[in-house]
């Protein structure tokens, strides 16, 4: 259920950005840790959004460390500043962020509600694909302008040009 949870999310975020997901990426220099995101956001520039779909449980008060810890290795690994767990929604729907002390780098939390009609599902994962375009800086979705319209902001850190947010075109 799990795989089927994130080729499903993932499949209809496609539709709404510009969303795939990557191959496996080197957490290391030396490139011997693997990790691989579920979800990786980009422009025509480069990735501004990384993301991974959870099939498990939350709430207000119930998260997995061992998750955050995940999407903070991704965000660290590719140099991004916004990172976002997607879960399926159980008895209340889930949106927070959470600010790394000390660090650019912003967390979101989004459920997705499964228990639509079916013929209801595409505007559910446009709207939580709008919503993490929103937490990346983006106010639109590709369809309803055209294209992504925005400029990224780079800084460097630690000798790497990293993307920490963007702007409008």
């Amino acid at each position: 259920m799990r795989s089927s949870f994130r080729a499903a999310v993932a499949n209809s975020l496609r539709g709404t950005a510009r969303v795939r997901k990557p191959g496996p990426l080197a957490l290391d220099e030396a490139g011997r840790g693997r990790i691989q995101p579920d979800l990786l956001f980009e422009d025509d520039e480069a990735p501004f959004l990384v993301g991974d779909c959870k099939y498990k449980r939350v709430g207000a008060d119930i998260q997995s460390n061992a998750d955050l810890y995940q999407i903070l290795a991704y965000c660290s690994s590719l140099g991004l500043s916004r990172g976002a767990l997607v879960y399926p929604r159980h008895l209340v729907d889930v949106d927070d962020e959470l600010v790394v002390r000390n660090s650019p780098i912003r967390l979101r939390r989004v459920t997705i509600d499964l228990g639509v009609p079916l013929g209801e599902l595409a505007a559910e994962c446009q709207r939580v694909s709008r919503e993490m375009l929103r937490f990346a800086g983006l106010p639109r979705v590709r369809g309803e302008t055209g294209g992504l319209g925005r400029r990224a902001r780079y800084r460097s850190f630690g000798g790497r040009r990293r993307c920490v947010g963007a702007r409008l075109a």
